[in-house]
């Protein structure tokens, strides 16, 4: 209760914001529980700053003198007839619904469990007049009631979270553990681990990222544009062909997605070998079609092959066919390039505007016309991925290979358990990677334990992880917004945590919106998903705290983050225009006010940056 009451030392206020605060979270206190509530004296009398800006207001309840925030105003003149100064916004002044259930409940979220008299006693209500609205939030489910303090006649009520938390922290204690983190610490965790809050920048940087994500099957449309610039200070995809052409960075194919995308993991080249089991020789011509076949044939009897080889061992014909026909193989994990040219000609994102402006100014992006009739996705020299392999007298044994594999993870998350193998869909499943981390427990490597709520029971993290992930346990003074791809291992969203439930989930399905998909982005704040931005970004679905000094902390930072990402639309001349938030009209939604305030504009369309213009339409190719 101290620490929802903001009584202990480090949640106490600091400045007259933070006086402000209080008011807006713990509703109406009197000058002894500001002031114990407040770092210093000089911090307390901030609340009389806060009555001449009007920020908050003094009024007489209960028979004395107590502060509450100008936004509460209505809510305590409809339920208990305060007076109020004249001259306040109109806004703090429109009868609310429901004033006095609110304040009920604003109590309730910020008390350990309760008796019905404490609020009575507080406000000077009779008990008949408080237990109807305790079972009215009990009905919702916004109460639990029960005989939850020792040595206390009667019941008490108590919020779901409340109990949660000291459900938590008391089997914690009796374990003489460390308490888990909330699953929005283990957010802010995952990026602080992946180096996506504070991204380094240089080649050593980059092949210390593909280290740590090797195997996990990125999209490949998503490698450039989002995976590696969001861990790599001015990535430039020049770099990732330099490592690749000097032997260090193998990528292979995973799976195809939709027509022109796939997933496809980097390896250092030391890495494949451990962590790439050879397939059966009995499926690996299986399903494959004839020029495919003839394809592998020749790429086994000759070795790495440009296109004009491997066309003419294919039989000639179209171009485009033996292309298709190497694209099977890459999907089968069987044939790889040795450069990402090919690749990004593949996903259509070889050259886009947001590439060039981001190009160093002594980069060469000129192109040139081939003298050959070699499609831009069968450019680079290919070979198939059992030659980044040793001879099979050399190949790894299951357990090296399953050891190498839990290193991988504990690189990649820090933190281990059975819901993170189901992430990554370990084909072995969890039980090898199991056995070695129990190894490696008793070896002194990693600890075992219950560090994380909401990612599986059982974990096992590294020392340093522990450390970093105790660090983030408090948020952090100034927000910290990141913005990631959705389908990225550092989003826990859709895969490690749930998504939250949508506004409007009565007639939209959360599946059928959120998902981890190509092209979709999500923003946090604070670890917490702030804002959910699916494919062309019309369609926002935003994710609002409930407690309304964490709402506007939240909202004005996620308004700050879209105007960026609005400014960076406006200089690639590409679209960016939000056409409805969180299923209803964007210019009627709370967050347009802020978003308006950071330079967007409404239209008939929606909101958009102002001065925007929209993209010209591309020119009609030559023939």
């Amino acid at each position: 209760e101290d620490r929802l009451q903001h009584l202990e030392a480090h949640s106490r206020a600091r400045s007259d914001d933070g006086v402000h605060d209080l008011l807006l979270r713990l509703g109406d206190l009197d000058r002894e529980e500001i002031a114990v509530r407040s770092a210093s004296p000089e911090v307390a009398e901030g609340i009389d700053r806060l009555v001449r800006a009007r920020r908050a207001l003094a009024v007489r309840l209960a028979g004395e003198e107590r502060f509450i925030a100008a936004e509460h105003a209505a809510q305590f003149r409809e339920a208990f007839g305060v007076a109020l100064p004249p001259g306040l916004p109109e806004a703090f002044l429109a009868p609310p619904d429901e004033p006095l259930l609110a304040i009920v409940l604003r109590f309730a979220r910020t008390h350990g469990p309760f008796a019905a008299h404490r609020i009575a006693e507080r406000y000077r209500l009779a008990p008949p007049e408080v237990e109807p609205l305790l079972q009215r939030l009990e009905k919702i489910g916004k109460l639990l009631h029960g005989a939850f303090l020792p040595g206390e006649v009667g019941l008490e009520w108590c919020t779901p979270d409340v109990l949660t938390a000291i459900r938590r922290r008391s089997l914690a204690r009796v374990r003489n553990q460390v308490e888990p983190v909330e699953p929005v610490a283990f957010a802010r965790f995952l990026v602080a681990w992946q180096g996506i809050a504070r991204p380094r920048r240089g080649l050593e940087r980059l092949l210390d990222v593909i280290e740590q994500l090797a195997g996990c099957p990125l999209l490949a449309s998503a490698l450039d544009r989002e995976l590696l610039p969001a861990r790599v200070l001015e990535y430039q995809a020049a770099d990732l062909d330099a490592l690749a052409a000097a032997g260090e960075v193998v990528w292979v194919g995973c799976e195809a997605v939709g027509e022109h995308d796939g997933r496809v993991a980097l390896y250092l080249t030391d890495q494949l070998p451990l962590l790439v089991a050879p397939a059966p020789a009995t499926v690996v011509t299986q399903g494959l079609s004839r020029r495919a076949e003839l394809l592998r044939a020749h790429l086994e009897r000759s070795g790495a092959s440009f296109f004009a080889a491997l066309h003419e061992a294919a039989g000639g014909g179209y171009p485009q066919e033996t292309a298709d026909a190497l694209w099977d193989l890459v999907w089968k994990g069987m044939v790889t390039n040795d450069s990402f040219r090919a690749l990004r000609a593949y996903t259509g994102h070889g050259s886009t505007r947001a590439n060039r402006r981001h190009a160093r100014p002594n980069e060469d992006h000129r192109t040139f016309r081939s003298r050959r009739v070699v499609p831009p996705s069968g450019e680079g020299r290919w070979a198939l991925v059992a030659e980044h392999r040793p001879s099979s007298s050399d190949v790894p044994a299951a357990t090296a290979r399953a050891a190498a594999q839990a290193r991988v993870l504990l690189a990649r998350y820090g933190l281990v358990s059975r819901g993170v193998a189901n992430v990554e869909g370990l084909g072995g499943g969890f039980r090898p990677v199991y056995d070695v981390l129990r190894v490696m427990e008793e070896a002194g490597k990693v600890r075992r334990g219950y560090f994380a709520a909401g990612i599986g029971g059982l974990q096992f993290a590294m020392p340093a992880a522990l450390e970093l992930l105790r660090g983030v346990r408090e948020r952090a003074e100034v927000p910290e917004v990141v913005v990631l791809s959705a389908t990225d291992p550092a989003n826990p969203y859709g895969g490690l945590l749930p998504w939250p439930p949508l506004a409007s989930e009565e007639t939209l399905s959360p599946a059928g919106r959120l998902a981890r998909s190509a092209g979709a982005q999500v923003i946090l704040i604070d670890g917490t998903l702030a804002a959910y931005l699916p494919r062309g970004g019309k369609n926002l679905w935003v994710f609002l705290p409930d407690d309304e000094a964490d709402r506007e902390r939240v909202g004005e930072a996620l308004a700050s983050k879209l105007a960026e990402l609005g400014l960076r639309a406006r200089e690639d001349r590409s679209a960016f225009l939000i056409e409805q938030i969180s299923g209803i009209p964007a210019s009627i939604h709370p967050l347009a006010a802020m978003l308006e305030a950071k330079g967007f504009v409404t239209t008939a369309a929606g909101l958009q940056p102002r001065g925007f213009r929209a993209p010209r339409p591309p020119l009609s190719p030559r023939v």
